[in-house]
C-alpha cells in the first residue's frame, strides 16, 4: 500500500486545477480504464487538451498508464489506458455524537483506509475539542500532515455554512468551537463542516456519481437530503431534502428515538447489535413498529417520486441493514399515483453502507471531496 510519505501531493487544492482538468479528473475516478480517446470523446475535447492535462495530473500522483495486452490475432498499437492512484490523495474525517467519537480516514475511490477505535465522548466542551484534536492528530498518520478535513454536524446551516441548529440530541458538542480548534492547529488543511455526509458519500461512488439521489437517514430524528446530479437541493430554510421525513413530529416515525419509545428503553440502549439482536429474535414489538413506520413514510416518499423523480432512493443512518431491508420491503410508493393514468417508474431503494456512527465518519471524510467537485454550494 502506498504511505502518505510516498504520495506527491497532500491535498487536491494544491494543483490548482483548471476546470477542464478537473473534469477529466472526474471521468478517470469514476471509470477506471479509459483511454486518451475516450476522454477526449466523452468531453468533447481534443486528444491534444487530453495529454496535456494528464501529463500535468501524472506528474501529481493522481493518475496511472499502462498499455492494454493485445488481443491474439490483433494488428495495431495496443491503447494505453489510464487508471487512478487511489491512495495518492487522503481525507480525514471526524464524527462526534453523544454515542461515541470518531475518526476515519479515505482515499480517492472511498475505501476506508484506517478507522479509529470506540471512544465515549468527553463530556465537557474544552474536552470534546481536546479529544478532536487528538483524533485529528491520530487520522493524519495515516493520512499525511496536509490533507484535508471533513466533520459530520447534524445540524442546519446556512448559505455561508454557518451552523445554525443542531439537532437537540447533540446540541451538547461544541461543533463550532472543535471546527475552528482544528482550522487553527491544522492550518494547511481545509476542514469542510457539514450535514451531508451521508448523502456525499453515496453522490460520489462511481456506480451511483451523476445520478438523482434522495437519502433518507433513520436516526435521532429522520431526515433526508436530495442530490440533483451535481448539487445539493436544499429549499427554503434547507427544508427542500426533508420531504422524505415529513411527517409529524413527536408523531411515529422510523427513527431510533421512536423506537426506544416504543420498546420501552432508552436510545443509548439501542446499538447496532442490541437491534440486529431484536430483529435476529423476531421480536414481535419491533417486527410490528416496521410495518407502521414503513406505512407512515410511505406518503413522503411517495411524495418525493412524484416531485423528483429521484433514480435512487438510500436508506441509511442508525438502523442497522436487516432493519432498514425489511422497512424498505414494506414502503409503497404508489400512494399518490392516479388509477387510470400509467405511473411513474419507481426508483431503486437501496441501503446505504454507512450505517452507525462509526461509519458516519467515513463519510465525513468524503466532505472535502465533495466541495472540491463544489457539490456542497
Amino acid at each position: 500500500m502506498v504511505t502518505p510519505l510516498d504520495r506527491s501531493i497532500g491535498n487536491l487544492r494544491s494543483l490548482n486545477l483548471s476546470e477542464m482538468e478537473r473534469a477529466i479528473f472526474v471521468a478517470i475516478r469514476n471509470r477506471a480504464g479509459l483511454s486518451r480517446i475516450e476522454i477526449a470523446r466523452s468531453l468533447g475535447l481534443s486528444k491534444g487538451a487530453v495529454s496535456k492535462a494528464l501529463a500535468k495530473l501524472g506528474d501529481a500522483g493522481l493518475v496511472h498508464e499502462a498499455r492494454e495486452t493485445p488481443a491474439n490475432g490483433r494488428s495495431g498499437q495496443p491503447a494505453i489506458r489510464i487508471g487512478l492512484q487511489a491512495d495518492s490523495v487522503r481525507f480525514v474525517g471526524l464524527n462526534l455524537s453523544t454515542r461515541g467519537a470518531y475518526a476515519a480516514v479515505s482515499n480517492l475511490s472511498l475505501d476506508a483506509v484506517w478507522t479509529s477505535p470506540h471512544e465515549p465522548l468527553a463530556e465537557s466542551g474544552e474536552a470534546i475539542v481536546v479529544q478532536s484534536l487528538a483524533l485529528v492528530e491520530a487520522a493524519q498518520r495515516h493520512a499525511g500532515p496536509a490533507s484535508d478535513i471533513g466533520m459530520f454536524v447534524p445540524a442546519i446551516f446556512s448559505a455561508s455554512e454557518d451552523i445554525l441548529e443542531v439537532t437537540p440530541r447533540q446540541a451538547m458538542v461544541p461543533y463550532e468551537q472543535v471546527r475552528l480548534a482544528l482550522r487553527a492547529r491544522f492550518p494547511d488543511s481545509e476542514v469542510v463542516a457539514s450535514s451531508r455526509a451521508d448523502v456525499m458519500q453515496s453522490a460520489l461512488l462511481p456506480s451511483l456519481f451523476g445520478q438523482v439521489l434522495f437519502h433518507l437517514a433513520c436516526a435521532d430524528g429522520v431526515g433526508g437530503q436530495i442530490f440533483d446530479r451535481s448539487r445539493i437541493v436544499r429549499g427554503g430554510f434547507n427544508q427542500a431534502g426533508n420531504i422524505g421525513g415529513m411527517v409529524p413530529e413527536p408523531g411515529p416515525r422510523p427513527s431510533v428515538t421512536d423506537l426506544a419509545i416504543t420498546l420501552g428503553c432508552s436510545p443509548a440502549e439501542l446499538d447496532l447489535q442490541r437491534l440486529e439482536s431484536l430483529f435476529a429474535d423476531r421480536n414481535p414489538v419491533l417486527l410490528d413498529w416496521i410495518d407502521s413506520r414503513a406505512e407512515v413514510v410511505s406518503w413522503p416518499l411517495s411524495a418525493v417520486v412524484q416531485l423528483v423523480n429521484p433514480q435512487k432512493i438510500i436508506l441509511g443512518g442508525n438502523l442497522p441493514q436487516s432493519i432498514l431491508g425489511a422497512l424498505r420491503d414494506k414502503i409503497d410508493l404508489d400512494k399518490y399515483d392516479v388509477p387510470g393514468r400509467m405511473p411513474l417508474t419507481k426508483p431503486d431503494m437501496l441501503i446505504s453502507d454507512v450505517i452507525g456512527e462509526a461509519r458516519r465518519a467515513v463519510a465525513a471524510s468524503t466532505l472535502p471531496l465533495a466541495s472540491f467537485l463544489r457539490y456542497l454550494a
